[in-house]
């Protein structure tokens, strides 16, 4: 399964800031999912799902400034917080991915015990000096397919350097 070729789609987001692909089978998730899985005041900004195997993988760009070089500590200070909330749940501790386009933070953990509980990849970016969170969800059982197709997506993640000033006048405003 894993030499398998995935067909994937290309997906930019805040207007061409970030792009990257995803699998063929991921759609941009509806309202009523929405609302089930994200029940609080702030959600994601974009929420795509693979309704089929009830994947989701989440993108939102936040307020906190962030640089290239704060990537490893921030992770690391956000994996902090998971473990503090979920003890002994960690998969794959924080590391920082900089041998891929866009340097990444990155960790996993799971939630709900391990028989009929959720694998969770939580990622960070630094674009245009802000934070961009990524969450990955996923049955527990689909550990290292949620793992490849992570991977394959920060591999084709690209931030569009060349919008910084229409950004910082939009952050302004």
């Amino acid at each position: 399964m894993q030499n398998e070729e995935v067909q994937t789609q290309k997906i930019c987001l805040w207007n061409g800031i970030f792009c990257t692909e995803l699998p063929i089978e991921f759609q941009v998730a509806d309202e009523k999912l929405i609302k089930k899985k994200f029940p609080y005041i702030a959600k994601p900004e974009y929420i795509w799902v693979n309704e089929q195997e009830m994947q989701i993988i989440t993108f939102h760009l936040l307020h906190k400034e962030l640089k290239n070089e704060q990537i490893k500590l921030a992770i690391k200070e956000i994996q902090r917080m998971i473990v503090h909330r979920y003890p002994e749940s960690i998969g794959d501790y924080a590391c920082h991915l900089d041998n891929i386009a866009v340097d990444t933070g990155y960790f996993s953990f799971w939630t709900g015990g391990i028989p009929n509980g959720e694998y969770h990849v939580l990622f960070i970016m630094a674009v245009h000096e802000r934070m961009m969170l990524g969450t990955y969800h996923c049955n527990a059982d689909y550990e290292e397919q949620a793992n490849n197709m992570v991977f394959q997506m920060l591999k084709k993640a690209r931030v569009n350097k060349a919008i910084r000033k229409e950004m910082i006048i939009n952050k302004l405003l």
